[in-house]
């Protein structure tokens, strides 16, 4: 059975499409033993997790909206936005994502540079005892 994954990475000084190019890579060059897969042909599906600004929010404000175009909505319509679901901030959010990631056997998914939030989730991930996927 295929799993659910969490997406982390920032846009602090790396481009959208550079992140796109370097898990798009990845899963080319690893697509046979992938534990996750985001097509139409696995049932249940693999749900993608992350913890962006929903993308209503961003065309709201008016945002650049590359991190959807680009990256979430490209790798799969089947996501949960774990955003805005605390009362206690970001920091919250990105703990119920990882915790009910743990509940069901995910894996998280880092993405170039780990510094700031995304690092915090890697140190989260690795105490809840999450597997992890580094793509440099």
């Amino acid at each position: 059975m295929k799993r659910d994954v969490s997406i982390h990475f920032t846009i602090k000084e790396q481009s959208v499409s550079l992140i796109n190019d370097k898990f798009l890579k990845f899963i080319d060059d690893n697509q046979a033993t992938l534990s996750f897969d985001f097509s139409e042909r696995t049932t249940p599906r693999t749900m993608l997790h992350h913890c962006f600004l929903p993308e209503k929010m961003v065309i709201e404000k008016g945002f650049s909206n590359e991190v959807y175009e680009e990256i979430l909505d490209r790798i799969t319509e089947h996501k949960i936005c774990w955003y805005g679901t605390s009362d206690y901030g970001l920091a919250w959010d990105r703990q119920y994502m990882l915790e009910n990631l743990a509940k069901l056997n995910g894996l998280a998914i880092f993405i170039g540079e780990i510094k700031e939030g995304v690092l915090e989730e890697l140190e989260l991930a690795k105490e809840l005892g999450i597997d992890i996927l580094l793509i440099e």
